[in-house]
């Protein structure tokens, strides 16, 4: 089953985290990844780990991140080469 171009999971991993990455870049450069797992209250590394797409987000974590990040957790996702 596919998923708007998404056919696995690796790749929907890597989407999100390339979703989630872009949102906090958009955000402006002084937003540290740093800031955003304080404010979703989740461990700085943990947050790299979702970010790099080497880790799966649990529900509420990824509202969580949403929250954080100014955005709601409807993730568009796009077929992507991060694979």
């Amino acid at each position: 089953m596919t998923i708007q171009g998404v056919a696995s999971l690796e790749q929907m991993r890597k989407a999100l985290a390339l979703a989630i990455k872009e949102r906090r870049q958009s955000l402006g450069s002084t937003v540290t990844q740093e800031d955003v797992a304080v404010k979703a209250q989740i461990s700085v590394r943990h947050f790299q780990k979702l970010e790099s797409g080497s880790a799966n987000p649990r529900p509420d974590t990824l509202l969580a991140i949403a929250k954080a990040l100014q955005t709601s957790a409807h993730f568009r996702f796009k077929k992507s080469n991060a694979t």
